[in-house]
C-alpha cells in the first residue's frame, strides 16, 4: 500500500510538471497585425530567369539572346519567314522551353540559332516543321553545347540539329529533310536518342550509345544509319541510299548493337551492314544489294551475328564477313545471286569457333563457306560449315585448318598452294572431302587425323602431299598409327 501510494505521488507530480513547461514554452495564437508578407526569396532571387518573349529581335530571329543567363518561355513562339525563331548570340546560356513549342512557318530558317556561342544548354521542349533546320549554328566558334529533352520534327531541308561538337541526350527526332543529328565525328556525343524517317545519315558524331534509328532513305546520295568513331548498345533498322548503304559507317568500335534491313535488292549501291575496326556483339540482319554487299566489314570482329544477306542478279560479291581476325561468329543464310563469289567469311587470317552455314548463290559465281583468296599466313580452327554450296573451306598458302567439322558441300576443303596444314578435322556427306595440291616446290602440304564420311571421293592429295595412312575398315582400329586419317 505504501509504495502504491508512493508512485501514485510520483505520476502526480510528473503531470503538474510537463502542464507546467508547456505552459511555459506555449506562444500566442495570434497573428501579428498588418497584411500578411512573404517570408522567403521569390523565384527570380533564387534563379533569376528573363522571359524569351520579352526580348525583341534582329533581321534574322523572333527573339535575340544577347547576354549570359538562364531563360525560358511562357508559351509558344511562332516561326517568321528569313528569321529563327530563337537566336542566342552570348555564351554560358541555358534556355529552357518549358515544354513548350517552337512552331515554323513557310520560309522560316531554324528554331533555335547558335552565334558562335560557347556553354550554351537547351532543354525541355519541341521545335517543328522549319525549313533548314531545328538546332543549327550561324558562324564556327560555337562550342560546348548540350541539348536534352528536346522533340524536332517536319524539317523540310536540312538537319534537324547540326552542332558540332555538341553532347545531345534524351531527344527524339521525326521527318527530317536532311540527317537527324549532325555534331562532328571528331567530338560530338549523342546518348538515349530516337530518330526517324531522316536522309543521307541517322546521327552522325564521335560517341553514339543506346540510340535508335530508323527509316533513313536518300534517293539521292549514301545513306547511314549511324556515322561515328564509338558506337554501343544502339539499334538501326531500314537504311537505303541510291550510292551506298551502310547500317553503322566508319566505327573504330561497336558493340551490341542491332542492324536490320540495310538496302535494296534492287538497288546496284554498294550494301554493308556494319563497317567497324573492331566489331563485338553485333547482331546483323536482312542486308540486301544488287551490287557488293557484305554483313560485317571490319578488322577484329567477335561474338557477332550475321543473318540473312540477299542478293539480286549482280555481277559483285557477298559476303557475311570480311575480316583479319573473327571469333566466336554466326553467319547464316547468305545467298548470292552473282557471276562472282559468295562467301560466309571472306580472306580472314584467324577464324576461330565460328559457325557458318546455308550459303549459296544462284547466280553462276562460287559459293563458299569460308574463301581466303591471298596466300599469307592463317589458321582456321574449330568451326563449323554446314550446307556451303560448291565449297566449305577454300584456302591459298600456309593456313592451318584444325578441328573442324564440315558437312554437305560439293568440297569439303579445298587447298591449292603450299605449306597447309589440314588436321583433325571431320567431313561428312561432300562429294570429295579433302582436295590439296601442294604446289610445284618441295613445301608439301600434309592431312593428317581426319574422319572423311559419306563422300564421293574422300581425299584427293597430289604427289608431293605428306599424309597419314587410311584406315577405311570397320570393327576395331586395327592401326597404331597417330597420324591416321579415317574413312568409311
Amino acid at each position: 500500500m505504501e509504495n502504491f501510494d508512493r508512485r501514485m505521488l510520483l505520476a502526480g507530480l510528473g503531470l503538474v510538471g510537463a502542464a507546467a513547461a508547456a505552459s511555459a514554452g506555449a506562444g500566442t495564437l495570434n497573428p501579428p497585425p498588418g497584411p500578411v508578407a512573404p517570408t522567403g526569396k521569390t523565384t527570380d532571387e533564387i534563379e533569376p530567369r528573363v522571359a524569351v518573349q520579352s526580348l525583341a529581335g534582329d533581321v534574322f530571329s523572333v527573339h535575340l539572346i544577347t547576354q549570359p543567363g538562364s531563360y525560358y518561355l511562357l508559351g509558344n513562339i511562332n516561326g517568321r519567314p528569313g528569321r529563327a525563331a530563337v537566336a542566342i548570340a552570348a555564351g554560358n546560356v541555358t534556355l529552357d522551353l518549358c515544354g513548350f513549342a517552337l512552331i515554323g512557318v513557310a520560309g522560316s530558317f531554324a528554331g533555335i540559332e547558335l552565334r558562335d556561342s560557347t556553354q550554351i544548354v537547351v532543354r525541355n521542349g519541341s521545335i517543328r516543321t522549319f525549313d533548314q533546320s531545328g538546332i543549327s549554328t550561324f558562324g564556327t566558334l560555337t562550342r560546348h553545347v548540350r541539348i536534352e529533352g528536346i522533340g524536332i520534327s517536319n524539317i523540310v531541308s536540312g538537319a534537324g540539329i547540326s552542332v558540332d561538337g555538341s553532347h545531345v541526350r534524351d531527344c527524339e527526332l521525326t521527318s527530317i529533310g536532311g540527317p537527324g543529328i549532325f555534331v562532328s565525328t571528331t567530338s560530338g556525343l549523342v546518348e538515349r536518342c530516337v530518330v526517324s524517317g531522316c536522309s543521307s545519315s541517322g546521327i552522325v558524331a564521335k560517341t553514339v550509345t543506346s540510340c535508335t534509328v530508323f527509316n533513313v532513305v536518300s534517293t539521292a546520295g549514301s545513306a547511314a544509319g549511324i556515322l561515328a568513331s564509338i558506337v554501343s548498345d544502339c539499334s538501326v533498322d531500314t537504311v537505303s541510299g541510291s550510292t551506298s548503304s551502310t547500317g553503322i559507317s566508319q566505327a573504330q568500335a561497336a558493340t551490341g548493337c542491332t542492324i536490320r534491313n540495310v538496302g535494296l535488292t534492287t538497288s546496284t549501291a554498294s550494301t554493308i551492314g556494319a563497317h567497324a575496326n573492331s566489331a563485338f556483339g553485333l547482331d546483323v540482319r536482312d542486308i540486301r544489294g544488287a551490287g557488293p554487299v557484305a554483313g560485317i566489314l571490319g578488322n577484329t570482329v567477335s561474338n557477332c551475328n550475321v543473318v540473312n544477306l540477299v542478293q539480286g542478279a549482280s555481277t559483285a560479291t557477298m559476303t557475311g564477313i570480311v575480316a583479319d581476325v573473327i571469333t566466336a561468329c554466326r553467319v547464316d543464310t547468305i545467298t548470292g545471286l552473282s557471276t562472282t563469289p559468295t562467301s560466309g567469311i571472306l580472306d580472314a587470317r584467324v577464324v576461330r569457333d565460328c559457325a557458318v552455314s546455308s550459303i549459296s548463290n544462284t547466280g553462276p559465281g562460287f559459293a563458299f563457306g569460308l574463301n581466303k583468296t591471298n596466300n599469307n599466313a592463317g589458321s582456321i580452327e574449330n568451326c563449323v560449315f554446314q550446307s556451303c554450296g560448291d565449297v566449305a573451306v577454300s584456302v591459298g598458302a600456309r593456313q592451318r585448318i584444325v578441328g573442324c567439322t564440315i558437312e554437305i558441300a560439293i568440297t569439303g576443303i579445298l587447298a591449292n598452294n603450299v605449306r597447309n596444314v589440314i588436321d583433325g578435322n571431320t567431313i561428312d556427306s561432300c562429294t570429295t572431302g579433302i582436295s590439296v595440291t601442294s604446289g610445284t616446290n618441295t613445301a608439301n602440304a600434309l592431312v593428317v587425323r581426319n574422319q572423311v564420311r559419306n563422300c564421293t571421293n574422300n581425299f584427293v592429295l597430289d604427289t608431293p602431299c605428306q599424309f597419314g595412312p587410311t584406315v577405311s575398315a570397320t570393327g576395331q582400329i586395327a592401326s597404331t598409327n597417330p597420324w591416321a586419317n579415317f574413312t568409311d
